[in-house]
């Protein structure tokens, strides 16, 4: 049976400490409203990265073929409807959905804070 959870589970591994540092990052995704402009830019040639309080970060890559990527290892599918964003890890085939922040750039940094009050960073970057 499939559940819908937080996305940010979705997009490292199943550890403790990826999942806390996910938890304070890709809170951004849902905490913010969004659009397509948003994914536009990172399916072409950008990717989303996020800082922690902590100073730890991920980066995760977006594909057209609808997969992701992460840095730190993690893998799966992604879809687009509207606002919510979903994801299904390879690993486990856990799946998760969250809001897309809206009508971001390459470039753009700006400051989210998760569902238990933490800030996290996120920024639009050069993919390498």
């Amino acid at each position: 049976m499939n559940q819908t959870t937080p996305l940010y589970f979705s997009l490292v591994r199943p550890t403790r400490l990826f999942a806390s540092i996910v938890t304070l990052a890709l809170t951004l995704l849902v905490a913010i409203p969004a659009n397509a402009a948003t994914m536009d830019v990172l399916l072409a040639g950008h990717d989303l990265n996020l800082t922690y309080p902590n100073g730890a970060s991920v980066t995760i890559s977006f594909e057209t073929d609808g997969t992701y990527t992460t840095s730190s290892g993690s893998s799966g599918t992604w879809t687009l409807n509207g606002e919510t964003l979903c994801t299904v890890r390879n690993a486990d085939g856990f799946n998760s959905c969250g809001t897309l922040a809206s009508n971001k750039a390459l470039g753009d940094v700006w400051v989210s804070t998760d569902g238990a009050g933490n800030e996290v960073t996120a920024r639009v970057i050069e993919r390498e």
